[in-house]
């Protein structure tokens, strides 16, 4: 998935290449006492959980000291991240031009308003998984729990610095971006290291 997103040396507003579930504004946050619960358990008007399974698949630990066999279709997987590239000349926006990236040489799109030559910036994540209102009385850095629609799961998240009850911000869970390999189609599995793990200790394969 691929999102085109402004950043300091771009002047470009996002984009999303990849179709994302319609997004309606949050309803008005309504006001607590002191003493009250938790304001975002039970408040549906604080969260707005997003339809993420289009875009994101669930992975399990392999066994430890696992090494791929030969007929194992192994993948490149790395953290979210963001890069630059410069528009070709002869391309305007909506046309498709190929960049290296991290993750390798891949298509994406110039962005509305995005010039020849220009600078763009795009980033290499999947869609949000919340996004969320700060309630009343909830300071930066305390966490806010709530319970997920689909399964129920209890989930905490701190609310980030600098923000105030009444600001929004969006969430997206702990992933990585895994690039199908050569000779891989829908319904194979993959494996691939962790790339969140290499620095605390040996490959952990996924």
């Amino acid at each position: 998935l691929f999102e085109c997103k402004a950043c300091e040396k771009c002047e470009v507003e996002l984009i999303e290449t990849a179709e994302e579930p319609a997004r309606e504004p949050l309803p008005p946050a309504e006001g607590s006492e002191d003493g009250d619960r938790d304001p975002l358990l039970g408040d549906e008007c604080f969260v707005r959980e997003f339809d993420t399974s289009r875009h994101v698949v669930e992975s399990k630990r392999l066994p430890v000291g696992y090494t791929p066999g030969p007929d194992a279709l192994e993948a490149a997987a790395i953290p979210p991240t963001e890069f630059q590239a410069v528009v070709p000349e002869g391309c305007g926006p909506g046309d498709a031009f190929t960049v290296r990236s991290p993750h390798g040489m891949i298509e994406v799109d110039v962005p509305p308003g995005a010039k020849p030559n220009e600078t763009v910036c795009y980033r290499l994540a999947p869609p949000a998984d919340y996004m969320i209102e700060v309630p009343p009385h909830v300071a930066p850095g305390k966490d806010m729990k709530f319970k997920r629609e689909h399964d129920g799961k209890l989930v905490s998240v701190p609310v980030p610095e600098g923000l105030r009850p009444g600001d929004v911000f969006e969430v997206t869970s702990p992933v990585l971006m895994v690039r199908v390999p050569e000779g891989a189609g829908g319904g194979q599995a993959v494996v691939f290291v962790n790339a969140h793990a290499l620095q605390s200790g040996p490959a952990e394969w996924l």
